[in-house]
């Protein structure tokens, strides 16, 4: 179904702001000594390359290992093996739902907010419901509820043999399970948010269950993508998925967005730097946090409760600061 460039860029904007709550949450939860900075997969915005591709190259290309090449692509292999060079992940599922009255009247709700740190080696994770803290008046700590991770993700990671094998139990028990070789390359979307991202050819179960039984008047759209992130080497992994199911019913227009997010980094390697460091230090061999921006000796975690960058306060606690 063709529509016009103004819905588009108008469902663009919502994804958008459920991706930009999101950072703020995580901005916010860092302030409040709630969330772990870890050091991710290091990642380099580059612009697309707008090189045509010949036909018959691209259907000698094996699908299974390659998506639709037209936006540059990733190499499925290329990318399970990067991904899987990482033992644990922070994991994002979040479900929006903007109602718009006609008469300029929004409001967005956030239906769920489940994050989780799982660590594979340790068969381990921190999984928690932030649903209820997000108010009008920000946020509201005391309202975090702790879960399990499969009751938040709907699947078990225990029989897990890597990360690759995580990222796909954790995509297609999410409903982002279309075939990611089958897609297309958004091209306006990367000129708007310079985001690489490819539009599923084909409907995700993520969709049925946004609509569900609704009765609604008209279906604006119904679409699901998937973003990549680079790494330094040039290597592309999927990091993002998000669906939009907009439609009308009466005078009222309802836009529901699903997020699952996904963030890697190998154990150990936030080194105990948690005394308020905003980026990650590979060990800890210095014997303060001076010099090594809050990195802190005798530690394998991560101390949120200490202080500023550079430094800790004498109120950190555990073995995070000497």
């Amino acid at each position: 179904m063709k529509i016009d460039s103004g819905i588009i860029k108008m469902l663009i904007v919502v994804v958008a702001v459920t991706i930009i709550a999101a950072l703020i949450l995580r901005h916010v939860m860092e302030k409040k000594g709630l969330y772990e900075p870890s050091q991710k997969v290091e990642t380099s915005v580059e612009e697309t390359s707008e090189e045509t591709v010949d036909d018959e190259e691209t259907k000698e290309d094996d699908n299974e290992s390659k998506a639709v090449s037209v936006g540059n692509g990733y190499e499925k292999i290329s990318a399970d093996k990067a991904v899987s060079e990482n033992t644990c992940v922070q994991v994002e599922k979040i479900l929006t739902e903007v109602v718009d009255d006609g008469k300029g009247n929004q409001e967005l709700k956030y239906t769920s907010y489940y994050m989780s740190d799982v660590n594979l080696t340790a068969l381990s994770d921190s999984t928690a419901d932030y649903t209820q803290c997000i108010t009008e008046d920000g946020f509201d700590d005391s309202k975090i509820e702790k879960v399990s991770f499969a009751d938040a993700f709907g699947f078990s990671y225990q029989g897990c043999t890597d990360m690759a094998e995580f990222f796909e139990l954790a995509r297609k028990s999410s409903g982002f399970d279309y075939d990611m070789t089958d897609a297309s390359y958004d091209e306006e979307k990367y000129e708007l948010m310079k985001e690489e991202s490819y539009e599923f050819n084909g409907d995700c179960s993520i969709l049925y269950s946004m609509l569900g039984d609704m009765d609604y008047d008209r279906l604006i759209q119904s679409t699901c993508y998937y973003s990549l992130s680079e790494l330094e080497d040039g290597t592309k992994y999927p990091t993002m998925f998000t669906a939009i199911a907009q439609y009308v019913k009466g005078d009222i227009t309802y836009t529901k967005t699903a997020y699952l997010g996904f963030s890697y980094y190998k154990e150990g390697e936030t080194g105990g730097c948690g005394c308020g460091s905003d980026s990650g230090c590979g060990t800890c061999e210095e014997e303060s946090c001076e010099g090594t921006d809050g990195c802190c000796s005798d530690s394998d975690s991560a101390c949120p409760s200490c202080g500023g960058v550079g430094g800790c306060t004498e109120d950190c606690t555990g073995n995070c600061c000497k």
